[in-house]
């Protein structure tokens, strides 16, 4: 393994597709491809049996392998996969396959579920709201579930399973009961529940901006609604291999898939449905904000071309008097009367006025 093993600056090549960064090498070449990142990767260890459990802070692989053969489950993290060597040591100190050790550190990679061996590979998106983007962030998760082991490989530190962690710790609910298929079960159904909330956070923001379109219609607007319109999108991408591969896992009949967990996975593919449903609503809805914005700023400039053709009309037969007593000539018989001028201002006065009128009549004003 240590042969195929590559790790690629990504600093150098940032915006490169995960395809040409692997062009040319063998299947199973170990390249990190994935934004940088500037911390250092750490581990993460929670071991527990339904008596007790334990969390552990180690520095080397090797301690975390050692861990994992102890009684119970071991729910192993590693926090950061950008140093393709550590998640290469361990490959080699868990036994995971190259192919999937590939997959792990791709983070373009589409959820998928593989079984290799007596080891089943899942990977997912992990989506959260982010207040300071005004949008969703996305954030490649990878879990390997073997005998009495459960691994857990993510892009960047901090995540959203602690409520988890707390319960193994404090020993509530039926996690410690349970064998790491369920904690797989929990740590999936987790990220799906994260899905519901960011699908909230673009619901609030789709009444926001439909309420100001209407009150009055921006340039701005139509960015924020392409904007939310290409989240929805990467959103639905992203989510709809998740529910076939729940599938799979539901239909695979692995040893370490007890049946007493499969109407869990059941449940869970059934919310993944529903959050596919609510995306899919969502995304009618934004192309349904898309038209109105063009129809009220296509009324608006309508309005403002009625009021142009308004002005333009009470000043054609304004304009046709002063053309005419505007012309030098002698023979004018007008410009001769003592009170010429203030005729000729109250009868362009009196059609201004008229006009006016039958404009009002005709509710063209």
């Amino acid at each position: 393994m240590e042969d195929k093993l590559k790790e690629i600056n990504n600093s150098d090549k940032a915006g490169v597709s995960g395809g040409a960064q692997k062009a040319g090498l063998p299947p199973g070449a170990l390249v990190f491809i994935g934004k940088p990142q500037n911390f250092e990767p750490h581990l993460e260890v929670i071991t527990y049996t339904s008596e007790g459990a334990q969390q552990h802070e180690i520095a080397t692989v090797s301690e975390a392998a050692e861990l994992a053969k102890t009684e119970g489950v071991a729910w192993v993290t590693l926090f950061g996969i950008h140093k393709a060597e550590i998640v290469g040591e361990m490959g080699k100190n868990f036994g995971i396959h190259a192919l999937m050790l590939e997959d792990i550190l791709d983070t373009t990679q589409r959820p998928t579920s593989e079984v290799f061996g007596n080891l089943l590979f899942f990977s997912l998106k992990m989506l959260q709201w982010s207040e300071t983007r005004r949008g969703i962030t996305f954030e490649q998760v990878s879990f390997v579930l073997g005998p009495g082991h459960v691994l857990l490989f993510q892009d960047r530190p901090g995540d959203i399973f602690d409520g988890l962690r707390n319960r193994i710790i404090s020993g509530k609910g039926q996690l410690r009961q349970r064998k790491g298929d369920f904690l797989v079960y929990r740590m999936i159904d987790t990220v799906v529940d994260q899905y519901f909330v960011a699908a909230e956070k673009i619901a609030d923001r789709i009444e926001r901006l439909e309420a100001d379109i209407m009150r009055e219609p921006r340039e701005v607007h139509m960015s924020r609604l392409m904007k939310m319109k290409k989240q929805l999108l990467q959103m639905r991408r992203t989510i709809i291999p998740l529910r076939d591969n729940v599938g799979l896992l539901e239909r695979s009949q692995h040893p370490l898939i007890s049946p007493e967990t499969l109407p869990y996975l059941r449940d869970v593919n059934d919310h993944i449905k529903e959050v596919i449903e609510m995306l899919d609503m969502y995304r009618e809805t934004v192309t349904g904000l898309i038209d109105l914005y063009m129809s009220r700023t296509s009324n608006k400039m309508n309005e403002v071309m009625k009021v142009l053709t308004v002005v333009t009309s009470i000043f054609i037969p304004l304009s046709f008097f002063t053309g005419v007593y505007g012309m030098n000539f002698d023979n004018i018989p007008e410009l001769h009367e003592k009170y010429g001028y203030f005729i000729l201002w109250g009868v362009m006065i009196s059609i201004t006025i008229g006009m006016l009128i039958f404009f009002r009549r005709k509710k063209w004003l």
